[in-house]
């Protein structure tokens, strides 16, 4: 039997990491729509509540970057 995927979540830190940025460019970056946007854990947590990125968009944003080498 196949085992169903279950989401991943990152948190921004770490995602900046991955990807080789600081917090304050992949803010930059999302907010120019270049990178997939984070999202609440807790909606109502308020403005400082904690935010992750789904694994699978970070994935398919490095991907797509990947691709972009080729083609160009």
């Amino acid at each position: 039997m196949e085992q169903e995927k279950q989401p991943r979540f990152i948190r921004p830190a770490e995602t900046a990491r991955r990807v080789g940025v600081c917090p304050m460019t992949l803010w930059r970056w999302e907010a120019a729509g270049i990178f997939p946007k984070r999202f609440k854990l807790n909606a109502t947590a308020g403005l400082y509540g904690a935010a992750a990125h789904d694994a699978a968009e970070v994935d398919a944003w490095f991907e797509s970057r990947r691709a972009s080498r080729e083609t160009a």
